[in-house]
Order: structure tokens, then C-alpha cells, then sequence
């Protein structure tokens, strides 16, 4: 077994590259030396252009850094031109692509790295994901990108979605100067994410995202939130006692992610929001000191009450203890916005109400409400001063 230094975690498989509870590389100086041989997948290279990268041939680690990524100009499938490289992370990149079918149009080219050491641990990395490329296409929601191709070549999987523009939480925190939002703008986001999270978890089996946290939510230029990668994302299953696969991001995920006591449930994803809301009101990552959370208003005196009590709710350790869904949670938090939005309301309606009636006294009372005599003929005048004949009696 190999120990993961960032997180601890002390189960992953001696073969293994990344680490199973948070994702991050594991070091190549200990690995076993039967675990450096080369691995062959597909050589099918048609549908690829002359550009295209080679067909794949997963070496040592060592051997592994940016030249395995797709560089600027390469034709992917003889139809996606990679303009460059958005991130990359343990399991995969993602590419801004042109689409040549699409007079250039841009969308977001998803790549499985090759990065493993045995075919067991490659058949693993794929079946999960085609399972995430399944998920996405069955899902349509404002706040998902949306799937438009999945495709394998070149021994490449690769994943075509919707290119969002903006920027993602976790970068939108390390702008500001305190690495704190404000609060109004902090629940505005939430709000959406709840919005989004309601939507997989009522959907049919339900979808529990897993991997909630500030780099996995995208900012529109418009403000729209958007949830992106789905990678360890998984479907409810009733029947299942554990989740097979413990995986998730440390400080972000709840416990029983990682207990092998039981099935993350839409619970967990309320917990993850938790933590990424505390992340970020207070700027304290809570990947430094997991499941343990200091009291927003101890760390960010401007927080609410009633906003520092839902999120202490939310990240409760015992998941029967948190809100029952999103939905609970966002009521909570936007009551928190009603409350501070009706004493404004009962202080500004008396005033626009007395604003008005003055108004109205005082155009009544003044030069422009009083009424001009209207000008009559002489004649008229005449007729007006004559008193009328009295009829005679009968």
C-alpha cells in the first residue's frame, strides 16, 4: 500500500499513480520497480489527421509530463483543432478546441490522460469515464455545460462539451485581496448551485456530484453558475450498503465518502456545499484541516448569524444531523435575505406612501393645481348677468 502525502491516505494500491481519496500524484520515487513497464493500448489511428498526437503507449512516470498533453495546432479526429490547454489535472486535460465542421466554433475538449501503470488500472480510469460521458448526456440543466460528442481515437477518450467562459470559484477567491467573498454575492452563487444539485438529486436514479468545491464551479461573465466535471460523480443506488470507489477532494468531502460505512447520498453534496461556502465567506480552506470547521464569525465578523448557523448545519459530521436536501438548505440561507429585506420594506413603503400624498397636496395647493377662469364672449357675459323671466302664475 502507498501513502498519500497530501491527505494521508494509506490504502491506495502499491501500482497506483494517484491517489484514490483526493486524486493527487503519488510519488514515482517509491514505486515498485515491476510498475515502470510500458503498456499497450489500441494503435487504430484512422480518423486521425496528419497533426493528430500518436496512438497511445503509457510509459513510466517519469516519462509523463506536459509533452503528453495535446499541443496548440493539433487536428483531433480530422475535426478539432486544439486552440490550448484550459487544465489538466490527475486523470485528465481539457483543451479550448475549434470546430472545422463548425466554421471554428469553440467547445471544450475533455481528454483521458494514459496515465497507469497496469491495463486493470486503465480499464478502471476508462469504465469511469464513460460512465461520467453516460451521466452527462442524459442530464439538461441552465447550470450543466452541455455534452455534444464523445468519441475514442488514437486509443484517446476524449469528451466534447459546451466551452463556458469565466472563471471558477477557486479563482475568483484567490483575486480578492482577503480571499473572502462578500456575503450577498456568496449566497447568490449558492442559491444557483442549490438550484442545480436539487436537479440531479431528483433525478431518476439520482445523481450525486460528489466533488463539490470552488474549482468545480464556473462563473459566467453573466453570473451564471455553471458545475463542471463530473468525473467522480455516481449514481444513487438504494440496493448498495458503501460506495465502491472512495473518492472525492479532502476538506470538501464528508466522512462517510471515505468511512467504507456507507453510501454517499444527497446528504454528502450538502456537506460539500457547506464546506464550500464556508471557504468561501471566511478564505480558511478547509482541505488543511478537514472535517473540522471553526465558527464562521470567529474567522469573518460580517457573516450573518443565521448564514454561520446553515453552514455549521450543513457540515455536521453525522449526515442525519444536516439539512434533508438542498432544497432545506437554500430555504434557510434565503430566509436569512428575508428577514433583512422586510424591515427595509416596512421602513421604505411608509416613506414612498407620505412622498406621494405630499405630492399630491402640493400640486393642489400650488399655482399648477389651481384652476384658470374660463374666457367667455360679451354676449355670453351678457346672457349670464340677465336674471331668466318669471313665469306669470295661471
Amino acid at each position: 500500500m502507498r501513502l498519500c502525502e497530501k491527505c494521508g491516505f494509506d490504502a491506495n494500491r502499491d501500482t497506483a499513480r494517484f491517489c484514490a481519496r483526493c486524486g493527487q500524484l503519488l510519488g514515482s520515487s517509491d514505486l515498485p520497480a515491476e510498475s515502470s513497464g510500458h503498456v499497450q493500448v489500441s494503435q487504430d489511428t484512422t480518423r486521425m489527421s496528419k497533426q493528430s498526437p500518436p496512438p497511445v503507449q503509457a510509459a513510466p512516470w517519469s516519462d509523463w509530463d506536459d509533452r503528453a498533453l495535446l499541443s496548440a495546432g493539433t487536428t483531433v479526429r480530422e475535426r478539432y483543432r486544439v486552440a490550448q490547454v484550459l487544465g489538466k489535472g490527475g486523470m485528465g486535460a481539457v483543451y479550448l478546441v475549434e470546430d472545422l465542421a463548425l466554421y471554428g466554433k469553440q467547445w471544450a475538449l475533455k481528454e483521458l490522460l494514459e496515465h497507469f501503470s497496469n491495463q486493470a488500472e486503465r480499464k478502471e480510469a476508462i469504465e469511469q469515464f464513460q460512465r461520467e460521458v453516460q451521466m452527462l448526456v442524459s442530464l439538461n440543466h441552465p447550470n450543466l455545460p452541455e455534452v455534444v460528442n464523445a468519441f475514442e481515437s488514437g486509443g484517446r477518450h476524449y469528451l466534447v462539451m459546451e466551452y463556458v467562459e469565466g472563471q471558477t470559484l477557486q479563482e475568483l477567491l484567490e483575486a480578492t485581496p482577503d480571499r473572502r467573498l462578500p456575503e450577498e454575492q456568496a449566497l447568490g452563487w449558492c442559491a444557483q448551485i442549490c438550484d442545480v444539485l436539487n436537479y440531479l438529486h431528483s433525478h431518476d436514479p439520482p445523481v450525486i456530484f460528489r466533488d463539490l468545491k470552488p474549482a468545480n464551479v464556473m462563473i459566467t461573465p453573466q453570473g451564471q453558475v455553471k458545475l463542471i466535471d463530473f468525473g467522480v460523480a455516481r449514481l444513487f443506488d438504494p440496493a448498495k450498503g458503501t460506495d465502491t470507489l472512495k473518492m472525492g477532494t479532502i476538506g470538501y468531502a464528508p466522512p462517510e465518502q471515505y468511512s467504507g460505512q456507507g453510501q454517499t447520498t444527497p446528504r454528502s453534496d450538502v456537506y460539500a456545499l457547506g464546506a464550500t461556502l464556508y471557504d468561501l465567506l471566511t478564505g480558511d480552506s478547509p482541505e488543511g484541516h478537514p472535517f473540522v470547521f471553526t465558527p464562521i464569525r470567529q474567522l469573518n465578523r460580517q457573516i450573518s448569524a443565521r448564514t454561520a448557523r446553515a453552514v455549521s448545519k450543513a457540515v455536521e459530521l453525522d449526515p442525519g444531523d444536516r439539512f434533508p436536501s438542498v432544497d432545506a438548505m437554500k430555504a434557510a440561507l434565503l430566509e436569512q435575505k428575508r428577514r433583512r429585506t422586510l424591515p427595509m420594506l416596512l421602513i421604505t413603503l411608509p416613506l414612498l406612501a407620505l412622498l406621494a400624498v405630499g405630492g399630491w397636496l402640493l400640486w393642489q395647493n400650488g399655482p399648477w393645481g389651481k384652476s384658470e377662469p374660463t374666457p367667455t364672449s360679451p354676449a355670453l357675459a351678457v346672457a349670464q348677468a340677465t336674471p331668466s323671466p318669471t313665469r306669470p302664475p295661471t
